[in-house]
């Protein structure tokens, strides 16, 4: 999973917008908890379930909106917002 969480933070940053992963392997808990204190307005959450469905789970940090996207939307999804 981690291979595709730098392809994907690789297609972001092309599609001009700032991405960055967590090489720290934190908990789930205290990744968006580093999330939010840096400012972070979308989480992209790497599942073994999604990826089957070439999909992403996407967190707006605002809302705490949760919604499954596919790896080719996710630029659109973010820049729609």
């Amino acid at each position: 999973m981690k291979l595709k969480a730098f392809e994907i933070v690789g297609m972001l940053r092309s599609k001009g917008i700032a991405a960055d992963i967590d090489i720290a392997e934190r908990k789930m808990a205290k990744a968006m908890k580093y999330a939010s204190t840096t400012g972070s307005k979308f989480v992209v959450i790497v599942g073994s379930e999604e990826l089957k469905n070439d999909s992403v789970t996407l967190r707006d940090m605002s809302s705490g909106e949760q919604s499954i996207v596919k790896v080719a939307d996710l630029p659109a999804e973010i820049k729609g917002h």
